[in-house]
């Protein structure tokens, strides 16, 4: 076998290899904060997939009412709030701009907001609403109350891969000559 058919078999499998790798998947996470007019605080944590300015929630991972500690599991449905009421389900909307807000969280209880979105313009106002425990109230959503802050999901660089291939090449060509040699 000749020198250049081995580093023709190295480089092939070296790049097989890195194509096969599987790239970290891993969901954007997204910290929200909303100040009610009576200065209680909401803050969320979502899981999900940011986009320019919209961030797609698929799953709530913390809750917090004006300091208290809610159980993410004790709410389940977490839907677009025009979608809940046009009875489908899809993903619920947040802008990091806070411009359109479509997002409805219910367990026993819950909290929606209908900032720009349809539910917003057929009530004519862009609002949260809140049940008994998330302030029992609605009120007219206040956008310097509102942040939304996305880390973006860790996903490795590409000198990783890199190093990663460049090591499967050595291996390659290590095996190569130690099957000449013999």
């Amino acid at each position: 076998m000749t020198t250049h058919l081995a580093h023709s078999i190295a480089v092939r499998w070296g790049t097989l290899l890195l194509s096969a790798a599987p790239l970290a998947v891993s969901a954007d996470t997204a910290f929200l904060s909303y100040t009610l007019q009576d200065n209680t605080v909401l803050t969320g944590t979502f899981a999900g997939t940011l986009a320019g300015d919209l961030f797609t929630a698929t799953s709530v991972l913390a809750l917090d009412y004006n300091g208290f500690t809610y159980d993410p599991a004790d709410f389940p449905t977490l839907v677009s709030l025009d979608s809940f009421l046009a009875s489908s389900f899809a993903d619920p909307i947040l802008s990091l701009s806070g411009t359109y807000l479509d997002i409805l969280v219910v367990g026993f209880d819950g909290f929606s907001f209908a900032v720009g979105n349809e539910t917003a313009t057929e009530i004519l106002d862009d609002q949260y609403s809140g049940s008994g425990l998330f302030g029992a109230t609605t009120e007219t959503f206040v956008l310097a109350n509102y942040s939304l802050e996305v880390v973006p999901a860790s996903v490795p660089e590409p000198s990783t891969y890199a190093a990663v291939g460049m090591v499967t090449l050595a291996l390659g060509s290590t095996w190569w000559r130690s099957r000449r040699k013999s």
